[in-house]
């Protein structure tokens, strides 16, 4: 680690290497990135064959914990505390609450990155995902689901459907039905129960289509027909051939006739 730095007409060796836990600590406070990362990385490589300076560990616990510092000093911080295996769950916690959405966010991946070494409980990302008013919280929320077993993934993904704010987001959407996707299979009716009350359209396009690709999805879609007010029930009929637009040979929902008559005069290939 001894490298040559230039700038600015002049350049220096430096030998970050040669300095002791609490120097590369003091580091994380430092104006340029590139002396952080490479502290970092020397006190993970440490981490794992000794134990962290006592006083490094403050220092960065202090970093962390300062709510007057800058945004990037308090994650430089976290960072460094995560990959040397000392973030506490008590100070996790506390960053879940921070005021930046930027550290909420960061803290919910940090402490689902592990899946052998989760430290956030399924019910507690529920709730974020419920209460917290931001979408880049939400966001990692999403990202983290896949994380836990189906049965969390199903309940986190089921929170994050209910934000009807987040219909019109770019992302949102989206990865919602990627946390639920692998849910789907084993949860049928609880899955198109959500698809019939969520207040984001491309979610129940997305559950409806990966249904529809199931002859039980099938059954089931053509009897919610009956029930789905007359114009969600034409959509959910034209996501349905969507699904299957290239198939044949399929056998005929029982319920479809009576959905047929219903909606016979759609014009929209429901009969």
């Amino acid at each position: 680690d001894l490298v040559e730095r230039s700038g600015a007409g002049c350049s220096a060796k430096v030998d970050l290497a040669a300095k002791s836990d609490a120097e590369l600590a003091a580091l994380h406070t430092h104006k340029s990135e590139w002396y952080v990362r490479m502290a970092r990385r020397l006190l993970q490589e440490r981490a794992a064959s000794r134990a962290i300076d006592a006083g490094a560990l403050a220092a960065l616990r202090r970093q962390a914990d300062d709510l007057k510092g800058e945004i990037p000093a308090q994650l430089r911080a976290l960072w460094t505390l995560h990959v040397i295996n000392k973030l506490d769950p008590g100070r996790l916690r506390q960053a879940l609450v921070h005021p930046s959405e930027i550290v909420r966010a960061w803290s919910v991946q940090l402490g689902t990155e592990r899946p052998t070494q989760l430290a956030l409980a399924p019910d507690t990302l529920v709730r974020i995902a419920l209460d917290d008013p931001s979408p880049h919280v939400r966001l990692a929320i999403a990202s983290a689901a896949p994380a836990f077993a189906l049965p969390s993934q199903f309940d986190i993904a089921t929170a994050l459907a209910t934000r009807k704010e987040d219909a019109g987001d770019r992302f949102l959407p989206k990865m919602v039905w990627f946390a639920l996707a692998p849910t789907v299979a084993t949860n049928l009716p609880l899955a198109l129960d959500l698809a019939a009350r969520t207040s984001l359209p491309t979610l129940t396009d997305s559950i409806h289509w990966f249904a529809a690709r199931t002859a039980e999805g099938r059954e089931q879609i053509a009897a919610r027909l009956n029930t789905l007010p007359e114009a969600a029930a034409r959509h959910a009929v034209r996501v349905f051939a969507f699904s299957l637009e290239s198939e044949a040979g399929l056998k005929m929902p029982e319920a479809w006739p009576n959905a047929a008559r219903r909606l016979s005069g759609a014009g929209d290939g429901a009969r």
